[in-house]
């Protein structure tokens, strides 16, 4: 077995096709690392723990990640990484989410900007008149509601996609009508006589 450390908290184990098959680790088994058994595991940890031992490592703050792999050579990988113990979080960078709809009637699209005025009224709106299908809603909204918003109004409009990309070129060839669109198709925000 050949140990490389690669960096502070990421070790390689090298196994030869017979080192692997006294471990339990044979290469001809053709199992994917999540279908390996306790003794496949344990094989794993035992060579960790050599690792360790050889080198000295505190591993009593850190979770330790495996990768497996076998090359076609008759090798075995296996890749120790040193995780710390906090799970770390991803956000994104803009808690939005953009969508467009396409809207091929108007009773559609009244009935959609209804539903997102009673129930989604935080949702910022912008629709755009689209030679091929009618109109076109480019909607903001945050990222927590979106996925109901999207299902509810897929009743009227399909539903063509959420990429910026697609956000700009609805704004850039579309015809804009107005803005807080839903708010005004509901007659929001005019006065009312």
């Amino acid at each position: 077995m050949k140990i490389h450390v690669l960096d502070s908290r990421h070790y390689l184990a090298i196994l030869t096709a017979r080192e692997a098959r006294s471990l339990g680790l044979s290469p001809d088994t053709g199992k994917p690392w999540v279908t390996l058994t306790l003794r496949d595991r344990l094989a794993a940890a035992h060579i960790f723990s050599e690792i360790s031992r050889r080198y000295h490592i505190p591993i009593k703050k850190d979770r330790i990640f495996l990768r497996f792999s076998r090359i076609p050579s008759g090798e075995t990988l296996l890749l120790f990484s040193l995780l710390p113990q906090k799970r770390r979080t991803l956000r994104p960078v803009r808690p939005d989410r953009w969508g467009v709809f396409e809207f091929l009637k108007a009773e559609d699209l009244l009935r959609g900007a209804h539903l997102l005025c009673r129930q989604f009224p935080q949702c910022s709106t912008w629709l755009y008149q689209w030679p091929s299908c009618g109109w076109r809603l480019v909607l903001c909204t945050n990222l927590k509601s979106f996925p109901s918003l999207r299902c509810r109004l897929g009743e009227y409009a399909r539903f063509f996609g959420s990429s910026p990309a697609l956000v700009a070129a609805t704004r850039e060839h579309g015809a804009f009508l107005c803005e807080q669109a839903a708010q005004r198709l509901c007659g929001q925000s005019f006065p009312q006589d």
